[in-house]
């Protein structure tokens, strides 16, 4: 059977908890997949939640991995941290909390009657995201941390969260096979069929030809899997632990 949640509770003072999408359950592994009925026990040892915990040491964990869920989900189950902990002997909660592609909540959402372009749309909305997940920074028993996988938050809306990692997941992959491959920046891979005839031109000639880029790269990165939607392998889960650790170290 497969399971969105997996805890290892051992009544420790710190919590580590990690939430994300197929990323971060580890779609792929041992050759599972989300879609399919079976799991593999080689999973819940080869992602880097489990990774991470080593890493820290002494610390209880839980991953919450919802494959080809979109940050809604993700965001609800980090503010749930805030109610949990005060009911809890917890004397910090790590929040990694891994963010998608924010089209998968854009989609089918946007319409041009709202009188905004889609960029403009898709900006607004993570910006309400993340100043949702800024609420858990008042907390002084939780540490939030925000990354991204193969896509970017914009520009305009990283300084909203004090420890928005720099780096993305696939930015480490590059680091760590290619560091001269010429990776573009990557924001949303999901366009509406409402979008203007000006959007429409802006995507064909700079949106897909960008996402592509990271499809690209994917496709020849041997730390993610050349299969489906290319998820990391077991070793690009262990370099993704490891900055998290290192960046968590230098806090």
């Amino acid at each position: 059977m497969r399971s969105v949640i997996h805890e290892d509770i051992k009544n420790k003072s710190t919590l580590l908890v990690t939430i994300g999408d197929s990323w971060t359950w580890g779609d792929s592994i041992d050759n599972i997949s989300s879609s399919g009925t079976l799991d593999s026990p080689k999973r819940l040892v080869s992602i880097y939640g489990y990774h991470l915990q080593n890493l820290l040491g002494d610390c209880d964990w839980i991953n919450l991995g919802y494959p080809g869920t979109g940050n809604r989900w993700i965001i609800d189950c980090a503010l749930r941290f805030d109610l949990i902990q005060p009911m809890t002997n917890y004397k910090n909660i790590i929040l990694s909390v891994g963010l998608t592609d924010i089209g998968r909540d854009t989609y089918p959402r946007y319409d041009t009657r709202l009188g905004i372009s889609f960029q403009q749309f898709a900006e607004k909305t993570e910006q309400e995201f993340l100043t949702k997940l800024k609420t858990l920074e008042n907390n002084p028993n939780i540490t939030l941390l925000v990354s991204r996988n193969f896509t970017s938050t914009f520009e305009k809306n990283k300084s909203v969260i004090k420890n928005h990692l720099p780096n993305k997941w696939i930015d480490i992959s590059k680091n760590n096979w290619d560091p001269v491959y010429n990776l573009a920046e990557c924001f949303t891979l999901n366009y509406p069929d409402t979008l203007s005839t000006i959007e429409k031109e802006w995507a064909i000639a700079v949106g897909i030809p960008t996402s592509q880029s990271v499809i690209d790269f994917l496709i020849k990165c041997p730390l993610h899997y050349n299969t489906g939607s290319k998820h990391p392998t077991e070793e690009g889960h262990k370099f993704w632990a490891e900055y998290l650790h290192d960046y968590i170290c230098h806090l």
